[in-house]
């Protein structure tokens, strides 16, 4: 047999993000016992190469009164405003935990890859230059710091 996708990448959060759509939850949407502050995102480099993974710092306080985990989620928003692709992918996610009152930092990479998109006429990955949006939160609907790198 054969399989055929033809939906291409516009689907789930990719199709809803493009469409304007809200969903009644966005991907990676989660509940805890804890309310958190994402207090900043700060990246190793701000200008990076093609086949450069870029490491991230985002910084957030646990601001309830109870101990709580989150998963950091990452997200990537290239150069373009191309139609046919994705606004943002989830470029990565960490896990961490705090008591009250503590501020914790996740420690991320976003691998070279996610910057890339498949040339079919070129036939390889390739990265298009220009300013690169990276966006930190709790899920592709709630993102709550970012910061700009420029892929030369």
């Amino acid at each position: 047999g054969k399989l055929v996708y033809s939906e291409g990448l516009l689907v789930g959060y990719r199709g809803y993000d493009r469409s304007g759509t809200d969903p009644l939850f966005g991907f990676g949407h989660g509940l805890g016992y804890t309310q958190w502050e994402y207090e900043s995102i700060e990246a190793a480099a701000t200008s990076i190469g093609s086949g450069d993974d870029l490491d991230l710092l985002v910084k957030l306080r646990n601001r309830g009164a109870r101990a709580g985990r989150e998963v950091v989620q990452v997200y990537l928003e290239g150069p373009d405003d191309d139609p046919s692709r994705p606004v943002r992918i989830l470029a990565g996610f960490a896990n961490v935990a705090a008591e009250p009152g503590a501020q914790v930092t996740a420690r991320l990479s976003v691998p070279s890859r996610a910057f890339a998109r498949y040339d079919e006429g070129l036939g390889r990955w390739d990265a298009e230059p220009g300013a690169y949006t990276i966006r930190a939160g709790r899920s592709s609907r709630d993102l709550r710091v970012s910061v700009e790198v420029v892929m030369r």
